[in-house]
């Protein structure tokens, strides 16, 4: 799906008038790993999944300082605390095909907007950075999550990464 210019618009407005309430979007950094550990271990808590089942956590464990298989991985952060992340996962050498991963806010944030510019921020770098597909997994009951693939032109798909806990599978041409 192409970006028009408000697609930009929405997106810097967000993070200028996210600053003055002390909330940043950051790349992330070594630093920020055992912060960014425990705040996955709770998102599967609240989801009800098993962290480390299926290998689920191992791409979220942080080894030398680095997140395992990411492209990009960003964290939102209020006051030192993470409350949200995204992150992007090349499938293949070539570097066309890309899958968004890692898409949390945590529940009391959750419906003021966060989770759209973490899925844009996802979406912009795949889009820059050459990637022409960009893919997603879900469940039947994440229906915010549903709903921001289908805004940004996700259509359905087979499944592409035998995820036994997934039950959707999206993509979308950049």
């Amino acid at each position: 799906m192409p970006l028009d210019i408000s697609f930009y618009i929405d997106f810097i407005s967000f993070l200028f008038y996210n600053k003055n309430m002390k909330i940043e979007l950051l790349s992330f950094t070594p630093d920020m790993a055992e912060k960014y550990e425990n705040f996955i271990k709770k998102c599967f808590e609240v989801l009800g999944w098993e962290y480390g089942k299926y290998d689920k956590g191992d791409d979220a464990r942080i080894i030398d300082g680095v997140s395992l298989g990411y492209a990009a991985l960003w964290c939102l952060m209020r006051e030192g605390e993470i409350i949200g992340s995204v992150a992007v996962r090349a499938l293949d050498k070539e570097k066309s095909v890309a899958e968004l991963k890692r898409l949390y806010v945590s529940p009391n944030e959750q419906g003021k907007g966060y989770g759209e510019t973490l899925f844009k921020t996802a979406y912009l770098y795949a889009a820059q950075n050459g990637y022409k597909i960009l893919r997603a997994d879900t469940t039947k009951d994440r229906a915010a999550s549903r709903h921001l693939l289908q805004k940004y032109g996700f259509v359905p798909t087979s499944d592409y990464n035998g995820n036994p806990y997934a039950e959707l599978f999206y993509e979308c041409v950049l």
